[in-house]
This record gives structure tokens, C-alpha cells and sequence, in this order.
């Protein structure tokens, strides 16, 4: 008798529990995760037309200058004057900067004469060490920033951070433009670098928190192939439109301060609040998204995240109160990932039969994963997953970021129109973000990633071992190129989601500043006697490849435990 009962009272404490956990799970449904948030005030449209055109271009404004710096900085071609009177083409470094007494000219008609920053700074005579000062500051401000900004976006919010940035990007981009002072120039583009990283990898945050998941990869991936052309811009506009330096640099600063006026108008980023559970600041954030998309509802949802709290807060309150039995009959909402699983699996027979439920389950577990997190330093180690992502990602933003520099470098021993060479490179730049985009949504991050640093070291070998054969450079050159251009375009979708949101820009931050630090040699590197530049390239570029095989996009319990229920 006293067996039966037993056996009795076991079976309803399990009828219990399963009842439990069925109440969680239906609770469970009634939150919205942003996606389907997203989806629910309009989708992917009005206000992701303009807000996505907004970033996209806001990207490329520093762009408009940076990458000019080849062409600003480009001499005129002189012609020296011989006793008699005559005129022959000659070196300023080798001719009138050596020698004051020679008279020269410039020769305006030829096509590569252009009025850039030679002349409006005084640039014909400066030492070639004080010029690259010109871009490695650049860097060196940018890698500074990558301390500062992304953390402090990750603290206080996007919106603010990227305002300043933008702000002060243009007032920077400015007074480059009316300075006439190398020296000065310098200080400029150093700050210029520093508030370029917020334009860029802050920037870039933000627009991938406010754009639905499922258009993410596109809108990354096209921000990417219009910062590539932006070099062909340039080009055009010196080669058919005019030989002044002045009015495409005016148009970028103008666009910069429009677009800095315009993020006014931007909600912070509803992503990054849930992650701090600023719950109803994240619906105030949809509720302006609405506004764009002309959507009448109300939005009085509550958000997956923010009801997974209030169940827990629940069953903490009822274990603490006593009105429970124990906390592991709390449905399933009390114990770790796998151990969880385990013992509804064990105690059950199956979790529900709810075709539902799985994902559901799956949710809560990274869900619970990101509870851990409270933003701090910390977190980027506390999760051993996140440890190993974050030191693979530094070493591809280093190899990537030095390695895109590093080759550019290599532009010069491509023959030909200096123009149509600038134009076919960034084309290359263009389809390789392109095609990486394609591949990234279909094959995934780790997949597509090593594939580019070994289609980047196909060209790096073939550079090496085939450096004296001038006919053929180019395309080995090409190559590299495509497989670099390829590899930055994932390097920034893996970031904006391996990453949970509570410490992603700080991610951002850390990656950037390795890779800034790194680039800032390439320069010097480049100058060193062949075959060492490209033997640097390719060991970097095979040890990431390497490392990258070991990304790991999602929690290792997660495949373990599908793969248990199943045998189950």
C-alpha cells in the first residue's frame, strides 16, 4: 500500500512538473523576439530605406578623403629648364629640391598633373617619412579610438556615441580642407582617424541592430561594395570631371554634416537596450520606427527576453516563499543548459510533444547564456566560447587589416594608366564584397572566412615565387587583393553577430585596435627588398586561415543536446 502510494505521488509531482513546464513554454510564446518585432511594425521598409542609406554612406564619407590620399599627395610632372631653354621631365627629389637654382614648371596639360595637396600645402620638396606621416597617423588615431569608443557605446548606447563621432568627423574632414599647413593636416587627420572608428565599426553596429536579421547580410555586405567604389569615384571625377582636389572633397564634408544632423532623427538601438533590459525604452525605439513606417498598432508587446525575466523572477519569488517544493520542478526554467535538458529528458521521456518547444528550448539556453553577462571586461572571458571567437577574431582583423594595406602597396607594379589601374582595383574590391556576401548566407561565417584568406594566399604564393615576372604580377596581385577585400567584409558580419550585443562593440574595439596597431607597420614593410613583404603575407595570411577553422559560431552544448534528444 505504502508502495503504491509512493508511486503514486511520484506521478503527480511529474504530472506536475510537465504541467509546469508546458504553462512555461505557452508563457514562453507570448514574447516577441526583434525579428519578429520588426516584422510586426512593417518589416524591412521605410525606415530601413533611409536609415540604411544613412549609415551606408556615412561609412563611406571618410573614404572620400582617406583614399584619395594617393591622389592628393600624387606630384605634377614637372619639366626642368636645360641652359639653352629647353624643357626636359625630371624629379623634383633628384632636380630643384637638391638644387634651388634649377627653374622648372609644372606641365598642366599632362593628364596626371592634378591640383591637389602638393600644391596647397607645399608638399613638392617635404621628406617622404613626413608624408607617410600623413597616413600612419591615420591609423594611429583610429587605433586609439578602438580603446575608447566601442566600449563606451556598448555603456551608453550607440546613437550618442555615433553622433559625436559623425560630428566631429566632419568638423575634422573641415578643417582638413581650409588648412594650408602640413603640420596642422597631420594633428587633423589624427583625430580624423580616432573619429573614424566611431563612423565606421560603431556605425556599423548600429545599423546592423536596427536592420531585421534576415536583410543584415545584405545591407552589410552592400555598405561594403560602396565603400570599395568610392576609390573608382575618385578616380572618375579627376579623370572627367575635374583636376581640382576641392569639390568632390566638399561634397564628402557637406554629406558627412548631413548625415551627422540626421542621426538626430535615429532611435537608439532597440538590440542593444533589451541586452540591458531597457525594455520600454526598446519598445519607445519601435514605437519611431513605426512612426516611418506608418504602422497604426500599438506596440504594447513584451519582448522574448523580457518575459524569460519575469518567469524567472516568478519561480525564484515561489522557491524563496516556500509555495514550491523544490527548484528543480520549476518547468525549465531552472537549471543550466545541458543539465536542464538531461533531466526533463530523463525524468519525461521527451521535454513536450510540442513541435514548439525545441526551439523554444533553444532559445532560453541563449538566452540564459547572455543573462550571465552584465557588459563588463569580464564577460569576454567568462564564456570560454566568446574567449576563443575573440582571440580568433583579432588575429583575422590583423591579418586582414594589415594585409589589405600591405597590398595596396603592391598597386605600383601594375603597368599601365594610373587611373584605369585605381578603378580596376576597387572594382575587384567590389565583387569580392559581393561574392562574399552571397557565400557568407549560404555556407556561413567559418566556411567562408577560411576560403578567403586561402584564396589570399593563393595570390601571396604566386606573388613570391613568381615576383620576377613582371607580365603577370598584376593578376597575382588581383587575386590577393579579392580574397583581402573578401575576408574584411565577413571579418565585419561575423563581429556584428558572434558577439553577444552587452559587449559587441567593445569586441569591435578590441579587434580594431590589434589590427590598426599591426597596420601601422605595414607601410615600412612594404618599402623592405623583395621577397620579404610577401613572405610576411602569406605567413599571416596562412596561420589565420588556420585559426579561423576553429570559430565557433554557436554554444557546443546546443548540437550535444539536440543530438541526445534524438537518440532518445
Amino acid at each position: 500500500m505504502k508502495l503504491e502510494n509512493s508511486r503514486l505521488t511520484i506521478e503527480q509531482e511529474q504530472n506536475e512538473s510537465i504541467q509546469r513546464f508546458s504553462d512555461d513554454t505557452e508563457i514562453l510564446k507570448t514574447g516577441l523576439t526583434l525579428q519578429q518585432a520588426y516584422e510586426r511594425i512593417g518589416g524591412f521598409t521605410f525606415f530601413h530605406y533611409w536609415s540604411s542609406a544613412l549609415f551606408i554612406w556615412g561609412f563611406a564619407t571618410g573614404g572620400i578623403l582617406f583614399f584619395a590620399l594617393a591622389i592628393l599627395e600624387k606630384n605634377p610632372r614637372y619639366l626642368c629648364y636645360k641652359a639653352d631653354g629647353t624643357t626636359y621631365e625630371c624629379q623634383a627629389d633628384q632636380t630643384f629640391c637638391k638644387d634651388p637654382s634649377i627653374k622648372y614648371i609644372i606641365d598642366w596639360d599632362y593628364e596626371s598633373s592634378l591640383h591637389n595637396w602638393v600644391q596647397s600645402l607645399d608638399l613638392t620638396c617635404e621628406s617622404p617619412a613626413k608624408l607617410g606621416l600623413l597616413g600612419s597617423i591615420y591609423f594611429v588615431g583610429w587605433a586609439i579610438a578602438a580603446i575608447f569608443l566601442p566600449r563606451l557605446s556598448d555603456i551608453f548606447g550607440r546613437k550618442y556615441v555615433y553622433f559625436i563621432s559623425m560630428l566631429l568627423h566632419a568638423i575634422m574632414y573641415l578643417g582638413m580642407i581650409i588648412s594650408r599647413n602640413l603640420n596642422l593636416t597631420i594633428v587633423l587627420m589624427g583625430f580624423f582617424g580616432f573619429f573614424s572608428l566611431g563612423r565606421t565599426s560603431v556605425g556599423y553596429l548600429y545599423m546592423q541592430e536596427l536592420t531585421p536579421t534576415k536583410q543584415q547580410t545584405f545591407i552589410g555586405t552592400f555598405l561594403q561594395i560602396v565603400n570599395g567604389s568610392i576609390a573608382s569615384l575618385i578616380a572618375i571625377y579627376f579623370l572627367y570631371v575635374s583636376k581640382h582636389w576641392l569639390g568632390f572633397q566638399i561634397f564628402g564634408c557637406v554629406t558627412n554634416f548631413l548625415i551627422a544632423i540626421s542621426i538626430i532623427y535615429l532611435p537608439e538601438s532597440p538590440k542593444q537596450l533589451i541586452s540591458k533590459k531597457r525594455y520600454e525604452e526598446a519598445r519607445d525605439s519601435l514605437r519611431i520606427i513605426a512612426r516611418f513606417n506608418r504602422y497604426k498598432g500599438q506596440i504594447d508587446f513584451k519582448f522574448d527576453r523580457e518575459v524569460l525575466d519575469e518567469l524567472q523572477n516568478q519561480t525564484r519569488n515561489n522557491v524563496l516563499s516556500g509555495n514550491e517544493q523544490s527548484y528543480y520542478d520549476q518547468g525549465f526554467l531552472s537549471q543550466s543548459n545541458s543539465e536542464s535538458r538531461k533531466a526533463r529528458i530523463m525524468r519525461y521521456g521527451q521535454p513536450l510533444n510540442d513541435p514548439q518547444a525545441e526551439p523554444l528550448l533553444s532559445k532560453v539556453d541563449i538566452i540564459r547564456e547572455e543573462q550571465q553577462l552584465n557588459g563588463t571586461l569580464k564577460d569576454l572571458i567568462k564564456i570560454r566560447r566568446h574567449m576563443i571567437n575573440l582571440l580568433i577574431m583579432i588575429c583575422a582583423w590583423i591579418g586582414t587589416s594589415f594585409n589589405y594595406y600591405l597590398i595596396n602597396f603592391q598597386l605600383k607594379y601594375i603597368k599601365g594608366d594610373f587611373f584605369v589601374n585605381v578603378i580596376t582595383a576597387s572594382i575587384t574590391d567590389m565583387i569580392a564584397c559581393f561574392l562574399s556576401g552571397i557565400l557568407y548566407q549560404t555556407l556561413g561565417i567559418r566556411v567562408v572566412l577560411v576560403s578567403c584568406f586561402l584564396i589570399s594566399l593563393s595570390g601571396g604564393f604566386f606573388l613570391l615565387i613568381f615576383q620576377n615576372f613582371i607580365s603577370i604580377i598584376p593578376v597575382f596581385i588581383l587575386l590577393a587583393r579579392f580574397g583581402v577585400s573578401a575576408s574584411f567584409n565577413i571579418c565585419y558580419l561575423a563581429n556584428a553577430t558572434i558577439f553577444p550585443t552587452i559587449f559587441a562593440g567593445t569586441a569591435f574595439g578590441i579587434c580594431n585596435t590589434f589590427a590598426k596597431v599591426a597596420t601601422i607597420i605595414s607601410p615600412f614593410l612594404a618599402e623592405v627588398e623583395a621577397p620579404v613583404p610577401m613572405a610576411v603575407f602569406c605567413t599571416i595570411t596562412g596561420v589565420v586561415a588556420v585559426l579561423t577553422y576553429f570559430l565557433q559560431t554557436e554554444p557546443n552544448t546546443q548540437k550535444g543536446e539536440i543530438k541526445m534528444q534524438k537518440n532518445s
